[in-house]
């Protein structure tokens, strides 16, 4: 009884270990999606990768249909857990969004593609830019700016 304990005690510490999952839609073409997906491999997350045009995707209408504007637009969108991550967002909100896991958000996004940001690394140099939280009434409002992956307001 003992051994069976300790092996189920093994098996949640393991399984509360686990990677997470990410599925990003991305253009084959887009050289600065591979940098963000270097980003959350190099930091435990498994990535399943969707070129959309090998799948005959549109990934505009993707994005539309899961809630990005013109406005919280990206060059990728990830898939976790049920919400939507856009752009080259830093693992630190990711976390927070899947932590608290909010009923009435869509998802994330860093909006455009930011110097600096995750995957858009040139150097050091570092633009700020604004992190958003989408709303699934349609709204959107700012979690912060950021410089690199480090909040700054």
């Amino acid at each position: 009884m003992k051994k069976l304990a300790i092996l189920a005690a093994m098996a949640l510490a393991l399984s509360a270990n686990a990677a997470q999952s990410i599925e990003v839609h991305k253009s084959k073409y887009c050289g600065c999606c591979e940098g963000w997906i270097s980003y959350l491999k190099k930091n435990g997350y498994e990535v399943k990768v969707v070129n959309a045009e090998t799948v005959g995707e549109n990934l505009d209408k993707f994005k539309l249909d899961h809630g990005i504007t013109d406005d919280t637009a990206s060059c990728h969108t990830g898939i976790i857990d049920g919400y939507v991550v856009e752009g080259h967002v830093p693992l630190v909100v990711i976390e927070e969004l899947i932590k608290n896991r909010p009923a009435d958000v869509v998802g994330v996004s860093a909006p455009g593609m930011p110097v600096g940001s995750p995957g858009m690394e040139q150097g050091d140099d570092k633009d700020a830019y604004d992190v958003v939280v989408i709303k699934k009434d349609g709204s959107v409002e700012s979690l912060g700016t950021y410089r690199g992956d480090k909040k700054v307001n």
